[in-house]
C-alpha cells in the first residue's frame, strides 16, 4: 500500500511531528469543537 509506505517514512524521519500531528488531530476533533462551542457560546 503506498500510503502505508509514505507515512512508515515520516514516522522513520520524523516520529515527532508525526505524534504532534496525531495529538492536534485529537485535539482538534470537529465534534468536540462544535460540543464546546454550543455550551459556551451566547452569540455567533
Amino acid at each position: 500500500m503506498l500510503l502505508g509506505q509514505v507515512f512508515e517514512g515520516f514516522i522513520k524521519e520524523s516520529p515527532v511531528s508525526v505524534m504532534v500531528r496525531g495529538l492536534l488531530e485529537k485535539a482538534l476533533c470537529p465534534q468536540i469543537l462544535d460540543d464546546l462551542f454550543e455550551r459556551s457560546a451566547k452569540t455567533q
